[in-house]
């Protein structure tokens, strides 16, 4: 049965929830559920990636806060079937102007990305952490389904809000296969000649880039001939530079920023390296095992631990930069991966979320 859909953000920029959504929703609508996007901020990259029949609505406030009567008026007037949300402020946005537009017939999916008590304990004030709290368990308890990634950020996030009920659902996150297969396969000058280890993220605290280069650092004593490359932009750019020119990795780590096909550096790695800090689940690491790139994960994210399990290989190291630089060297010398599980594709995960409708 055809659903209509209307999912919400705040823009369209290079982000890893926009990049979801814009797949989800062209795939819909190529299979003939209607699909609208409403922005807080009608702008970003990937307004060029939509499908033509996507229909985009924007509020354009100056303020996250002035985007909720916007949002219930524009609700009220698609009237969708589905009311779809996926990062934490929009989500709570969206069920209150859910619930001020007063549809009986559209259903609130929202879906949490992140290690909701994790990510919120490690950036907010107290006070606003705890409104955020009792605003996110009102909201993900009122929704008719709320989606994890992973089980860990299903355990976690749950157990933080106290939620309750029957209607939260883990859902890995879907892969473009055609798409990444096909972006592997073009050619860069900006790709080493020689074997690297690849960092795919952005350059913040929470991503651990720093236990990365020191590792690296151990590492690249005892092996030549071994680059870092470092694909991303952030706000501690300037410390990771710094960090490597004191260690006088200067022609060992490479930082080229943000790259808009990091597949191709993906498929031709000794091992694509993630120690982040917290991740709801990692995009990047899914893609890996899609391209059949080795994966190395550092035991402190549990949800990229969940991924290994999965899918039956990986290295899983201590959080330590020696225990690192051996997983390093580990992965070196091992053969190629042997995954057991294969990566949801787009289709897979419209299907189990159109299923969630009927709930």
């Amino acid at each position: 049965m055809r659903k209509s859909f209307l999912f919400v953000l705040r823009d369209l920029r290079y982000g890893g929830a926009e990049r979801f959504i814009v797949n989800l929703a062209n795939h819909l609508v190529e299979s003939g559920h209607p699909c609208t996007i409403a922005l807080v901020i009608n702008k970003g990259e990937l307004l060029a990636e939509l499908n033509k029949d996507i229909v985009v609505v924007s509020a354009d406030v100056p303020k996250m806060s002035r985007f909720i009567s916007p949002l219930s008026a524009i609700i009220q007037r698609t009237n969708p079937d589905i009311l779809f949300s996926t990062t934490e402020y929009i989500n709570i946005m969206c069920w209150v102007a859910w619930m001020f537009s007063r549809i009986p017939s559209t259903k609130l999916i929202l879906r949490e990305a992140t290690l909701l008590g994790q990510h919120l304990r490690s950036k907010e004030p107290l006070l606003k952490r705890t409104l955020l709290r009792l605003l996110s368990r009102m909201a993900y308890n009122g929704a008719n389904a709320v989606i994890f990634p992973s089980h860990a950020a299903k355990t976690l996030s749950c157990g933080w809000l106290g939620l309750a009920g029957g209607h939260h659902f883990t859902l890995y996150n879907p892969v473009d296969l055609t798409k990444i297969n096909a972006l592997a396969a073009e050619s860069s000058d900006l790709v080493p000649r020689q074997p690297y280890f690849l960092a795919v993220g952005r350059i913040e605290r929470e991503k651990n880039f720093d236990l990365l280069i020191r590792a690296f650092h151990i590492y690249s004593q005892s092996v030549p001939d071994v680059e870092l490359v470092v694909l991303g932009n952030g706000s501690r750019m300037s410390d990771i530079k710094q960090m490597i020119q004191d260690l006088s990795l200067e022609n060992r780590v490479k930082l080229p920023g943000f790259s808009p096909n990091p597949y191709l550096f993906m498929k031709h790695c000794v091992a694509l390296v993630s120690c982040s800090e917290y991740e709801g689940l990692s995009n990047v690491l899914l893609e890996a095992v899609a391209l059949n790139t080795k994966i190395i994960v550092t035991e402190n994210c549990s949800s990229s631990v969940e991924l290994t399990g999965h899918f039956g290989d990986g290295i899983v190291c201590k959080n330590s930069d020696v225990s690192l630089a051996s997983a390093l060297k580990q992965a070196q010398n091992t053969t190629v991966p042997s995954y057991k599980a294969k990566v949801a594709t787009v289709s897979d995960y419209a299907n189990s979320v159109l299923n969630l409708c009927e709930i």
